[in-house]
């Protein structure tokens, strides 16, 4: 969680090159006439003026000439070309930002060099914590390679969404043995994935400059396996301020960071355990401290305020709650009720139309449009695979589909798509898992018959996001109420 004094300074090194306007848009591409979606509220315009340098090139295979350019005030940009002189600002960074030869779903991928970069208006970046910045003890920059799966370019490295940036995966150096104990335990060496099997060492001695404070490992969220709790000065501000990032173990000495916690003076001594408290008499394991009230930014201003950081097992983070003592040390009141009630009932989990974000919105009906269409062909045509990248590999979606394919083909019928409509999305009692329902419209034409026959079916298909990846896994008939 970063706080808010935090997030404004470290916006204001970036802020140079945001965009500000706000306007959803779409525009077509000639090669397979399909509607590409601009996932994000973001600016449709003409180019800048004033481009220091211009790389003409057709990202997206549209026929349509797209920009790579640096604007004046140094940052790389790329643009696409949306037809009657307007172009949408797909990615923004301050380095390198150049096409490669490759080709994914008919748009070139883009190499780049990079600490921040902006994706359709969203940031990453790498370098979140401070000893992120080094590789070995010196300064170095990152470069990847970004694909597009047909909906927007795609970091290949997983991030926090709740923060919109990287969240690196840690894990211990080999020579380093670590025993599972109830108390706190001090380590010198960890290592951190910054590509995939690429990891750097951290020896936290050598961290002065950064002010590493050291490396805890202690069993945060109470699940019997060790975590980890990196402390930090803020590298913004006075210096003064003690951070603690807060990274779970996933059971195999790996650790992906979780939250950020503003703690106070560095001179003071913060060792971070969990407890169990009650709120509302509902039970939580939670980080309990009280922040100095010298740098406290939130609007409850109270002496005898306490920081409860509240474990949420369904969404694996730590949350932010501020509050007042109960009637004994393990009991709690919390000031912001509809931030409790959001802990205890997030609304990623709830059965909520309106809680779908709209980048899962489009991403969704992008994912239903392709499945709709490309099903149909591969029916007709006895290719399975044609389809098989929209199922989740192994669910029951995935099994049906493959025997209806096959069965089908051999039988001699053929499809069309006449219609379809999706009717409404979900969110369900599981993270990151939709329900979508549909109504199609398909043409069936028979063996020895001339016609096709329209037949209408309504049906509910569960949607999973994992890692990235938008999929279809289940089925069911749906009434249409």
């Amino acid at each position: 969680m970063k706080h808010s004094k935090h997030i404004t300074l470290f916006i204001a090194m970036v802020g140079f090159f945001l965009i500000t306007s706000q306007i959803d848009a779409t525009y077509s591409n000639s090669l397979d006439n399909a509607q590409y979606p601009i996932i994000c509220e973001s600016e449709l315009g003409p180019l800048p003026k004033n481009l220091s340098f211009r790389e003409e090139v057709d990202v997206n295979s549209d026929g349509r000439i797209d920009i790579i350019a640096d604007n004046s005030w140094g940052v790389r940009a790329l643009y696409i070309n949306c037809g009657n002189d307007q172009y949408y600002c797909a990615i923004l960074c301050k380095k390198v930002l150049s096409m490669n030869s490759d080709k994914k779903n008919g748009w070139h991928s883009i190499y780049i060099i990079h600490d921040n970069i902006i994706i359709d208006g969203q940031l990453y970046k790498y370098t979140h914590l401070l000893l992120e910045h080094e590789k070995d003890g010196k300064e170095f920059n990152f470069d990847i390679l970004i694909e597009h799966d047909g909906i927007s370019y795609n970091i290949p490295f997983p991030y926090c969404k709740s923060l919109g940036i990287y969240a690196p995966r840690y894990r211990f150096d080999p020579g380093v043995q670590i025993a599972e104990k109830n108390t706190i335990q001090k380590v010198k060496v960890l290592d951190y994935e910054y590509k995939k099997n690429s990891y750097c060492h951290i020896i936290t001695e050598n961290q002065f400059s950064y002010g590493i404070l050291g490396v805890d490992f202690t069993d945060i969220n109470r699940d019997g396996i060790l975590d980890a709790i990196l402390y930090y000065k803020d590298p913004h501000g006075t210096g003064q301020v003690l951070f603690g990032g807060l990274l779970l173990n996933d059971g195999s000495n790996n650790f992906i960071f979780v939250t950020e916690m503003i703690l106070g003076s560095f001179t003071k001594d913060y060792p971070l355990k969990s407890q169990d408290i009650i709120i509302n008499g509902k039970r939580f394991t939670a980080i309990v401290y009280k922040l100095p009230i010298d740098i406290r930014y939130d609007k409850f201003d109270k002496r005898d305020q306490y920081d409860l950081y509240i474990y949420q097992p369904e969404l694996k983070e730590f949350i932010h709650l501020p509050a007042l003592p109960g009637k004994d040390r393990s009991t709690f009141v919390p000031l912001d009720q509809k931030k409790f009630e959001d802990i205890v009932n997030p609304p990623l989990l709830r059965k909520d139309p309106s809680r779908i974000s709209k980048t899962d919105e489009v991403a969704i009906l992008k994912l239903v449009e392709d499945y709709e269409n490309t099903l149909i062909k591969a029916i007709n045509n006895n290719d399975f695979p044609l389809v098989e990248k929209y199922l989740t590999p192994g669910s029951n979606l995935y099994k049906a589909q493959k025997d209806l394919v096959a069965n089908l083909s051999k039988k001699g019928i053929q499809e069309k798509l006449i219609d379809y409509k999706v009717e409404k999305i979900e969110t369900s009692d599981q993270a990151n898992v939709y329900k979508v329902y549909v109504f199609e419209k398909i043409g069936i034409k028979r063996p020895g018959k001339p016609e096709f026959t329209a037949s209408e079916f309504r049906w509910v298909y569960t949607v999973v996001l994992d890692n990235g990846k938008y999929t279809l896994s289940e089925i069911s008939k749906w009434d249409g109420g």
